[in-house]
């Protein structure tokens, strides 16, 4: 979820139409030329079948959340991710507990067993980067482990600091592979989404991270229900 000045500028002087709707799209957008996306760096990606998140309506897939701890940012965008796909394509993903079998299709999200048998090492991730890399049956969405310096700085919720690259890599593989955008926050009407049935992923490999460290939601605990009637 990487917004500019010039992207909040634009989100207010757009209709009403923008907000929390659907649109109709007949294609999901390229996920790598969206020019409306920041760049990320594309490494070569795997040789295997697309895999489909949603078929007709149906989910196709599972969610296994590998993080038990997961920050509140985490927390938001692993529900971000389950009303944004069923937005788009009427299809509720299941959340299952335990990680998945092998040929069971399945959307990964953090560091485990599975994703660093794929090549990914968390702990060689800059922090709050993330890297998303698809595999047979498989996407992972996994996000920077390294320890962040000692600080005393607290959040607005009053806890320490998390490296939050996996909730980056959530909302970064929302944008790209189901279309979805946010303008504003989701309270006011601010998710945008489109219309597709049928969401398949291709196989991908890319990776991103932030030039300066920290960046987050804001506010981090949300808008309370009736804060927003001035909007």
């Amino acid at each position: 979820m990487k917004t500019s000045y010039n992207d909040f500028a634009l989100c207010l002087i757009m209709s009403a139409a923008a907000a929390s709707c659907v649109a109709v799209e007949p294609k999901q957008p390229p996920p790598y030329e969206a020019p409306d996306l920041m760049p990320v760096r594309q490494e070569s990606p795997p040789a295997h079948a697309p895999m489909e998140l949603t078929r007709e309506g149906q989910p196709r897939c599972v969610v296994y959340v590998a993080d038990r701890q997961p920050s509140p940012a985490l927390q938001i965008m692993i529900s971000e991710m389950i009303e944004s796909v069923r937005l788009t394509s009427a299809a509720t993903l299941p959340i299952v507990t335990n990680a998945p079998p092998d040929n069971e299709p399945a959307i990964i999200i953090g560091d485990c067993e599975q994703s660093r048998a794929a090549g990914i090492d968390p702990m060689k991730i800059p922090i709050e980067g993330f890297v998303v890399k698809t595999a047979p049956k498989r996407v992972f969405l996994v996000g920077s482990t390294q320890p962040l310096p000692p600080m005393d700085i607290k959040n607005l919720a009053g806890t320490p600091y998390a490296n939050d690259g996996t909730a980056w890599a959530v909302a970064d593989f929302l944008e790209r592979f189901v279309g979805v955008r946010w303008y504003w926050p989701v309270e006011a009407g601010g998710r945008s989404v489109l219309r597709l049935e049928t969401i398949t992923v291709p196989p991908v490999h890319y990776s991103d991270a932030p030039v300066f460290r920290k960046r987050e939601f804001y506010p981090r605990h949300g808008y309370p229900k009736g804060s927003l009637r001035s909007i």
